[in-house]
């Protein structure tokens, strides 16, 4: 199912600036596994449930490869926007998505780590690395990510990492298609 709306954003794309792009969907689970993006290529990532619930699009390059691979399947200080920053803020959306015992789960790590949703990324700030890395380790949120969300890559040749116009473009027509919820305000 979600392979066609894969190949489909990336015929469009094509089509659009005559820039082949490739496109993988991984279905949650077993197959949710983030590639290494080479440094001869530079992508968009996807985070969804199904073709109607998109969670966040993000690009990266060669010079952002955690950004590609792994920023958004932990909790840090340093990184401004990531998946899990974005879910742990916003834990009220995700209740009409996905069982209510991780929910509260979550929220019952983040009471003990006196963790405020509403000012989730001061909160975190005003932790030190240590109990960062704790919390993180504790919501293990890399395995629920994996187990509850689909993933896709898409894929462009990178020419040249000073130049993302192509990359800004199919990340900008993927936000436009598929609407993340974790975009803008809701970051």
């Amino acid at each position: 199912m979600s392979q066609e709306l894969a190949n489909e954003i990336s015929k469009e794309f094509t089509e659009i600036t005559n820039i082949k792009c490739t496109a993988t969907y991984m279905e949650k689970g077993s197959t949710h596994t983030p590639t290494t993006l080479d440094s001869d290529k530079k992508g968009v990532y996807v985070f969804l449930i199904d073709e109607k619930t998109c969670f966040k699009v993000g690009k990266a390059n060669s010079k952002s490869q955690a950004r590609w691979n792994s920023h958004h399947y932990s909790v840090d200080k340093s990184t401004p926007s990531t998946f899990t920053k974005s879910i742990l803020k916003n834990l009220h959306i995700l209740k009409k998505y996905f069982n209510q015992e991780d929910i509260e789960k979550f929220e019952s790590i983040l009471n003990k780590y006196s963790i405020n949703q509403s000012e989730f990324k001061d909160s975190i700030k005003n932790l030190d690395k240590k109990k960062v890395k704790d919390l993180s380790n504790e919501l293990n949120l890399k395995i629920w990510i994996k187990n509850n969300i689909s993933r896709i890559e898409f894929l462009l040749e990178n020419t040249d990492d000073n130049i993302d116009f192509d990359s800004n473009l199919l990340e900008a027509l993927i936000q436009f298609r598929l609407k993340p919820i974790f975009e803008g305000k809701n970051a």
